[in-house]
């Protein structure tokens, strides 16, 4: 392999980015894709049994959990469904089980899962940390266990907050005094960092004797937690007999279990007054509720009923509830926005007939903008709390809402995408939506090889690694860099952005493993290595080179690479480094069977300026000598050697004029000065 060398100092960086692009955007046939999942309505998973938290990945596929089994699987748009990891330890008994499932937003290669656990010191709830290598899930550590697990009631719900925490919803475990209890973690929510510990911030942090990790408490059995975009947590809870609930949920509040239950004192009419409680934004009848999982979709908040087999979707603004999809299903565990701007809704009917379903949910949250959607699918622990709009009357009909962590841009074109970070910062150096890149087509996507993000525009692509930066690729230079493997190739990320204005409307860009060279006679070809520091110390393009017509090819004799260009062919191997032939010679060399030939690779560059206009280059087993007069020969040899005695090119020999002919014991080459015999 061609030993990889340092990027070069560019002279070229003072040049303006070239506005147009080398040819009509082709489409990623490599960069990560949604998952075609089929229009409408459907069924993307079927036959499972109990399934009970669900996450989407970046490439539009889903993992859920089997509370049971205690696997998680993955299920992608084509039907496919696979088991990818199992997490150890798991008893599924008394409501207990492997329950809810999220991912990092900070790092979509680790996922947070809670589990009830039977081990040899007793049964408890934890938080497992797992990784994910985009094909398997690893389970890691636990960061929280000694959550109670009891006969009934675990909670199970986590989720990253808008403050970049992770909240964890447990329940009274059938044991009612625990949920008053604030040295105990049962009948809570709690806030913890990624380690399992208490959170900055927490309500009862310091406090001696208290249980640090509670955020509020007085709860029976939540299983449903979200954020509206302003930053308002929202919680769905199991009553017991009477009064189902949905909460707002405040600081260190005191939500009343086991002395209220909804809006009464518990087992009475007597109305729940007392302020130290706070009392449900809304209450149901278990048989039209018992809520579990939740989510929030702009103004509205989504319940999935279990004993209610519907959905209920209740405005944020106080409006009425209303029910959906009633008996369609039969129990509905767990909602998802989708990506797509469908909604995943998760059965839990048992007897392996569960399902996992896409279903058209517009009608649940009238009045709701598309990046209100998108906000939902991504999470608030993505995002965080907006900061503005929907504001519209962008270029083609577009219009974006801006959160503390990125934005949301939709188009009637590209739909609504998510775009963040350092790649959103570059995306607004090129001009926003407004500029060649356009609208986002993809939300932005982390985890990369090194840590680095990516976005798909309608104009090209946007890739950003801590080493590297945000930088900007597009058009063939785009398709050249995705033939040789993106960023997990042997050119890695790009250091540069394309740039433009080279000699013959040329452009290029640079990447950590080489260059790409464009230009409208050539195409796109990446140079790299020793070849590219040849090309490079004899003026680039602008030398007589010209632009590479091949991309780098390596594999030949003796571990030897070479790459052609306009006005040329650079030749490397591990014992001669990196030489140009062209022209005449090089014809010559090709003829001989170039590096597989007689005279195998050069070892210096073709030297001009020799008497009568002559030229000559070097090879490993000889040289090759041209003139006008005499075109292009080969000498080596004692042949050549006796020549070189005479004064080369200039001595009484002049140039050879043909090839040296051989038989036993005899060798002779025609020269301008006659024919050169040598015997032994």
């Amino acid at each position: 392999m061609i030993p990889s060398l340092r990027t070069r100092i560019i002279a070229l960086l003072a040049t303006l980015v070239c506005t147009l692009s080398l040819l009509a955007p082709s489409a990623p046939t490599a960069e990560a894709a949604p998952v075609p999942w089929a229009p409408g309505e459907t069924t993307i998973a079927g036959g499972l049994h109990l399934p009970w938290g669900i996450v989407q990945l970046d490439d539009g596929s889903v993992l859920v959990t089997s509370s049971d089994s205690a696997e998680i699987s993955r299920v992608t748009g084509d039907g496919q469904r696979r088991v990818v990891g199992t997490v150890p330890n798991v008893q599924p008994l008394n409501e207990g089980g492997l329950l809810g499932l999220v991912r990092d937003p900070e790092n979509p290669r680790v996922l947070f899962a809670y589990a009830s656990t039977i081990t040899e010191t007793g049964n408890d709830n934890r938080i497992w940390r797992l990784t994910w290598d985009g094909g398997r899930i690893t389970p890691d550590r636990v960061i929280l266990s000694g959550i109670p697990h009891g006969r009934a009631h675990s909670g199970g719900q986590l989720k990253f907050g808008p403050d970049g925490y992770l909240y964890v919803t447990t329940g009274d475990t059938n044991n009612r005094a625990t949920a008053q209890d604030l040295r105990s973690m049962a009948g809570k929510i709690l806030r913890i960092d990624r380690d399992g510990a208490a959170a900055p911030g927490n309500p009862f942090a310091g406090r001696p004797g208290l249980e640090a990790r509670i955020w509020s408490y007085g709860h029976r059995n939540v299983q449903g937690i979200d954020w509206d975009s302003t930053g308002r947590m929202w919680a769905s809870e199991f009553g017991q007999n009477a009064w189902d609930e949905l909460n707002r949920i405040e600081r260190g509040r005191n939500y009343g279990w086991p002395l209220c239950e909804g809006n009464f004192r518990f087992g009475s009419t007597e109305p729940c007054s007392d302020p130290a409680y706070t009392n449900p934004v809304h209450t149901w009848r278990p048989a039209d509720a018992s809520p579990s999982g939740l989510t929030v979709v702009g103004r509205t908040v989504l319940i999935a009923g279990l004993r209610g087999q519907s959905v209920w979707a209740v405005p944020t603004d106080g409006g009425t509830p209303t029910r959906h999809f009633t008996g369609r299903y039969g129990r509905i565990r767990t909602l998802l926005p989708a990506a797509d701007g469908r909604l995943f809704v998760v059965t839990s009917n048992g007897n392996n007939a569960d399902r996992i379903l896409l279903v058209d949910a517009r009608a649940l949250v009238p009045g709701q903008h598309p990046t209100d959607w998108a906000y939902a699918a991504a999470g608030a622990g993505l995002l965080g709390v907006r900061d503005g709009g929907p504001w519209c009357g962008l270029a083609r009909g577009g219009c974006f809402s801006r959160y503390e962590k990125g934005s949301v841009y939709w188009s009637p074109a590209t739909g609504a995408q998510v775009v963040r970070g350092a790649v959103r910062d570059h995306w607004g150096r090129q001009g926003w939506e407004a500029g060649f890149l356009g609208y986002p087509t993809g939300d932005t996507v982390c985890g990369l090889r090194g840590e680095g993000c990516f976005q798909t525009f309608q104009g090209g692509s946007i890739y950003w690694s801590p080493a590297t930066g945000g930088r900007f690729t597009r058009g063939l230079i785009r398709d050249q860099w995705a033939g040789q493997g993106w960023e997990s190739g042997l050119l890695g990320y790009p250091t540069t952005d394309e740039i433009c204005g080279l000699t013959r409307g040329g452009c290029f860009q640079h990447f950590q493993g080489g260059s790409i060279y464009w230009s409208p006679a050539t195409g796109a070809r990446f140079a790299r290595g020793a070849i590219r520091d040849k090309w490079a110390r004899m003026g680039w393009e602008r030398s007589f080179l010209g632009y590479p017509v091949t991309s780098e090819i390596c594999g030949l004799a003796a571990g030897g690479c070479f790459q052609r260009f306009q006005g040329g062919t650079i030749y490397w191997s591990p014992a001669t480094g990196a030489q140009f032939v062209r022209g005449a010679i090089q014809a010559r060399f090709a003829q001989m069977g170039a590096e597989t030939g007689v005279l195998r690779y050069p070892t210096g560059d073709e030297a001009c300026g020799l008497t009568r206009g002559g030229c000559f280059q070097t090879f490993q087993n000889g040289s090759i000598y041209w003139s006008p007069a005499s075109g292009a020969q080969p000498v080596r040899g004692a042949l050549r050697d006796t020549w070189a005695r005479s004064g080369w090119e200039n001595g009484r020999w002049g140039y050879p004029t043909g090839e040296e002919a051989c038989e036993p014991g005899h060798c002779w080459q025609p020269f301008q000065g006659g024919m050169m015999h040598l015997r032994w």
